[in-house]
């Protein structure tokens, strides 16, 4: 069964916001990642964990994640062309960099970063096909952020 595409980025962001609640209760930096296989149906989540890692961002392991389903299954796939990503935070650099070189089909993500440097940015210097959908839910998104962001670093 395929996921239904009826309003998959509000109701994906919607997941993503309640992944990154849970970060946020751990004391992680709220930031919630959903990626969706639009063709095996297959959805993972992950929330920031980087105050053990300074590497696993939410996107990052999301990535990693779903490799892992494509080995168990032996997808003959290598990329994720038919994967879209919901995040909650608008991905830095480095995952932006990471999605591209996984072929991500879109990106949905909620609040803008504070960085100079924008996703839209970084995939257009690196000449993807990767769409980029800013502010879904941009609001409930940037509170949820931000609120952890400020108790985390005064």
């Amino acid at each position: 069964m395929l996921v239904s595409t009826q309003f998959p980025s509000l109701r994906y962001m919607q997941l993503a916001m309640n992944v990154a609640r849970q970060g946020g209760l751990l004391g992680e930096l709220s930031v919630g990642a959903v990626l969706v296989d639009h063709k095996t149906a297959h959805i993972v989540t992950a929330y920031n964990r980087t105050k053990h890692e300074i590497l696993a961002h939410a996107e990052i392991l999301c990535l990693q994640k779903m490799k892992i389903i494509y080995t168990q299954k032996q997808y003959s796939e290598k990329y994720f062309i038919n994967c879209d990503m919901y995040v909650t935070l608008e991905p830095c650099p480095m995952c932006a960099h990471a999605m591209s070189l996984m072929r991500v089909r879109r990106i949905y993500y909620g609040t803008p970063s504070i960085l100079n440097v924008s996703c839209k940015t970084v995939l257009g210097y690196n000449n993807t096909a990767t769409e980029v959908y800013d502010e879904i839910n941009s609001t409930e998104c940037h509170n949820i952020t931000h609120s952890m962001f400020h108790l985390l670093r005064p």
